[in-house]
């Protein structure tokens, strides 16, 4: 078994008309893809691969970049026969490759994605600039290599590892958000660069469709008054979802906290702090493992298969493409806007942590069937989004002082780690008596 990786040129600079197409430059746009790949933990494996790179300029400053932001210390071989656009040229070089370790290539279109094609047919779409993949090939010894001798085992694109570029991207795609086909597209898209956890927000968005699918499921039962045993299968496959993701979200939200915090405490308080870190770093990557695992696995992939032919088959009143019957979810919204601001009037600072995240959740079911039904005004919708806020950050600091807690526990001898985490519980319990007296006022 070989593995061969392969990486396109960064995006280049056009401006100057005087630089042949061998001398174009990165421009910003591409030195930022270099930033990004550079700084994901699977680049790692460079350190024990033989790295050729194509003699154009671009292509040389976008191994050196990745080098430079992955600290890779590795030589280099710069070829010019890899400053090529046919791909056949590409397996002609490698059947002539006496070494027998891993290779990476950096190189040019239409010559990488023709490779890709000849090696593992059908298996991904395009090749942008600074686009990576990993081919598992099923050879021993270079020479060989043979159409559909390989797999891919890793394909990564820039706009994975940043989601503000992931949204330029696909700014079309959530123009028309609100609907059980766009919800289900969403989820498909994040789940990949979930997976890479480059950029935290993939994750909470990919949560995000997850929830509003599953209560689009949920809302389904309720108005047909039965649930066929594909809906309960799709149903479960999301629950699955949401409770593996949710303490990877809930981590990361701390790791934020606690990195604030050592602004605000000082530098008196930067030992324990970076220790707690060390811990949400420890505890986040079980966390992470198990929930790729799932991603990754079978059962995932059956899941959300039935997942997909239980909305595409959902009947009214909530199936998509026309049959959306508004009046039933109008009664829906209308019924748990009620039942909410009864639970609201009840609450008040005295209530414990359970009574407040049980209105969190109340509201939660609200606002996915407004989603779907578009019935309360825009004001009434700001205010139950500003709620959510409020609600969202108190579950944010129960959450925080349970692992505060529990750290202290697992470490009883570490005094700087045991004096910031009772100033931290100090702080957290006067943010929570803050939180729901606002709350009890809305």
């Amino acid at each position: 078994m070989k593995t061969l990786y392969l990486l396109r040129h960064a995006k280049s600079c056009w401006k100057d008309t005087h630089l042949t197409d061998h001398q174009r430059p990165l421009n910003k746009r591409g030195k930022r893809q270099i930033q990004w790949l550079g700084e994901s933990p699977f680049v790692a494996v460079l350190e024990n691969v033989r790295l050729f790179c194509s003699d154009a300029v671009r292509a040389h400053e976008t191994l050196q970049g990745l080098m430079q932001h992955a600290q890779i210390h590795a030589g280099v071989v710069v070829d010019p026969k890899l400053y090529t656009f046919a791909p056949l040229e590409l397996v002609h070089w490698l059947k002539a490759r006496p070494e027998s370790s891993d290779v990476l290539i950096v190189g040019h279109n239409p010559a990488l994605i023709g490779l890709i094609d000849y090696l593992a047919p059908d298996q991904i779409e395009g090749f942008p600039t600074a686009a990576w993949i990993e081919l598992r090939l099923n050879i021993s010894r270079w020479s060989q290599l043979t159409p559909f001798c390989g797999d891919v085992a890793r394909y990564v694109t820039p706009v994975m590892l940043n989601h503000d570029a992931f949204l330029r991207k696909h700014e079309g795609s959530k123009q028309s958000d609100n609907s059980l086909e766009q919800w289900l597209m969403m989820l498909e898209l994040y789940r990949q660069p979930a997976m890479l956890g480059q950029d935290p927000e993939f994750l909470h968005q990919f949560r995000i469709y997850a929830r509003k699918l599953k209560g689009a499921l949920s809302l389904h039962q309720m108005l047909a008054n039965a649930e066929a045993q594909n809906q309960q299968v799709a149903r479960e496959h999301l629950k699955r979802l949401i409770a593996l993701s949710n303490p990877v979200r809930d981590l990361d939200v701390f790791d934020d906290y606690l990195e604030g915090c050592k602004s605000r405490l000082g530098n008196e308080f930067l030992g324990g702090l970076l220790s707690l870190q060390s811990m949400v770093a420890d505890e986040r990557q079980g966390h992470y493992r198990a929930l790729t695992r799932f991603l990754d696995s079978q059962d995932y992939s059956h899941g959300h298969q039935v997942l997909v032919a239980c909305l595409t088959n959902m009947s009214a009143p909530i199936k998509v493409g026309g049959e959306l019957r508004q009046h039933h979810l109008r009664e829906v919204v209308v019924r748990r806007h009620k039942k909410l601001k009864k639970r609201l009037g009840q609450l008040n600072s005295d209530c414990d942590d359970a009574a407040f995240h049980h209105v969190r959740l109340q509201l939660k079911n609200l606002i996915n069937s407004q989603d779907l039904g578009n019935t309360l005004k825009p004001t009434t919708m700001k205010k139950l989004v500003q709620l959510k806020k409020q609600l969202g950050g108190l579950q944010d600091a129960c959450v925080q002082q349970q692992h505060l807690l529990q750290y202290a526990v697992a470490a009883p001898g570490d005094d700087a780690l045991l004096h910031v985490v009772e100033v931290l519980l100090h702080n957290i319990r006067g943010q929570k008596e803050q939180l729901k007296a606002r709350i009890c006022n809305a």
